[in-house]
């Protein structure tokens, strides 16, 4: 997926800049490549819902669940549920 990147529907040319500007610092920057996916995603989901919009920000989604500052996000939020089960207990 990572190839085409900029393979964008139509539609969805709102969010080209920020899928472009990802890519372009996605070995530099591996924290401005998520949240201008992360960005485009969500603006991506209120410009356009047919489906050749959808399979594309789905395409854009899970390259974002596959990223590193991803799973990151996720054992930080787990850590710290994990935490306030402990404080409450």
């Amino acid at each position: 997926m990572a190839s085409e990147p900029l393979n964008i529907p139509p539609a969805l040319k709102p969010i080209a800049h920020y899928v472009k500007i990802a890519y372009q610092n996605e070995s530099r920057d591996p924290v401005v490549h998520y949240w201008c996916l992360y960005y485009a995603v969500q603006t991506g989901m209120k410009v356009d819902k047919s489906p050749p919009s959808l399979q594309y920000l789905s395409s854009l989604l899970s390259i974002l669940e596959n990223s590193l500052i991803y799973k990151k996000r996720s054992q930080t939020y787990q850590v710290e549920r994990n935490l306030k089960q402990i404080i409450n207990a």
